[in-house]
């Protein structure tokens, strides 16, 4: 689907038949890059930073508040979460509490990246979080699993794409340059960016993210942004 998918394609075409035929299973020549002498090594890609502005999330929350609830409560539910978009659209009544010191979204492994473990938000320390789903549970038909049903076909929501470029275009935050614009999934790193700026460690940062322990570098370069300003702070 994007280049970097595309090329690492091509490194691990490569790779194998340069490993076969350095193993002797393979005796010809290496239809991707011609010899086994040509193989390549793992290239370095940097991470995507981008995170909402606070002046930025003002014109986003406002063009959200005037477009459907459907699409202002699955972007807002996703910043509030910090969780990925395929998550929040998978959402399930079952998963969730909403009542008493206990509430939380419980997300299944198989919604989490990596799939190791579990996750688990806890929605009685996120007011707007809870106000949102309950507010769906009254709108939401008791017989229907999900808290974002697809506007056709039973399912969950999958494609939010047309909704999230009208709210772009209403909030003036469209751009031709794809890397100019927000994407659905900034909203994470805007929330776990205001995490880390509030002086949240980054182990706890990263468990509220639901990545891996391991993941704290990965963490530190994508979240961990310092503002000028903070920065200047730091000096005085």
């Amino acid at each position: 689907k994007t280049p970097i998918q595309a090329n690492r394609l091509l490194q691990l075409c490569r790779n194998v038949y340069a490993y076969a035929a350095a193993s002797g299973l393979w005796s010809g020549t290496n239809p991707a890059v011609g010899d086994g002498a040509a193989r390549l090594t793992r290239t370095t890609e940097q991470p995507r930073t981008r995170t909402l502005t606070d002046a930025e999330w003002k014109r986003l929350d406002a063009a959200m508040k005037a477009d459907a609830p459907l699409w202002r409560d699955l972007f807002s539910l996703s910043l509030f979460s910090l969780q990925r978009m395929g998550a929040v659209c998978a959402m399930r009544w079952a998963d969730l509490t909403l009542t008493g010191k206990d509430a939380a979204w419980r997300i299944p492994a198989r919604m989490m990246k990596g799939r190791r473990a579990g996750h688990t938000v806890p929605l009685a320390d996120l007011p707007l979080a809870l106000d949102i789903l309950r507010a769906r549970r009254k709108t939401v038909p008791e017989s229907c699993p999900w808290v974002f049903p697809a506007l056709e076909g039973g399912g969950p929501v999958t494609s939010y794409k047309s909704a999230w470029k009208r709210i772009l275009k209403r909030a003036k935050l469209w751009h031709e340059d794809k890397e100019r614009r927000p994407r659905p999934h900034d909203l994470r790193r805007t929330g776990g960016e205001r995490m880390t700026s509030a002086g949240v460690p980054l182990n706890v940062v990263t468990k509220a993210l639901g990545d891996a322990p391991s993941s704290v570098a990965m963490v530190a370069r994508v979240y961990a942004q310092v503002a000028d300003t903070a920065l200047r702070d730091a000096f005085k």
